[in-house]
């Protein structure tokens, strides 16, 4: 997270924040200090480098202001109805906005297992939804057109 400064998002034509999701929603200081604990006792679990640290709640808190910045959001969740996993890309989306960003598509929502691997079909879901994400983003108003 630190690399990804307030300067360098400002200057994007696009930002794609997304996060893992925590206890039905966007990962808090507690929650991350659980999943790293919970990896330290299950081997079969994995957990980024630094995942005990700053997240995307805070990260998006440093922007400050950015109007009219184009950005996107998504997350990873267990597979199950949303309303009883939770969705982080719902609040990533959430508090993109209210720091002033124009969502170039609606929170997308990609599935693992419980190991936190995405599942089989996942990887084609991210490529599509993606491929969304670029076209809506260079049709955006707010882009910035040569």
């Amino acid at each position: 997270m630190a690399e990804a400064t307030k300067d360098l998002a400002t200057d994007a034509d696009l930002v794609v924040c997304g996060a893992p999701t925590h206890i039905h929603g966007l990962s808090r200081p507690r929650t991350r200090r659980m999943a790293v604990d919970g990896a330290q006792r299950d081997p079969s679990l994995e957990v980024a480098p630094g995942a005990d640290g700053p997240g995307v709640r805070e990260w998006i808190g440093s922007l400050g202001h950015v109007d009219g910045l184009i950005a996107a959001a998504f997350d990873t969740r267990i597979d199950g109805p949303a309303f009883m996993t939770g969705r982080a890309g719902m609040a990533i989306a959430r508090q993109l906005r209210r720091h002033g960003c124009t969502l170039a598509v609606a929170p997308g929502s990609f599935l693992v297992d419980k190991q936190n691997h995405l599942l089989a079909d996942q990887p084609a879901r991210a490529k599509s939804w993606g491929a969304t994400l670029a076209v809506a983003a260079v049709m955006s108003p707010t882009h910035p057109h040569p």
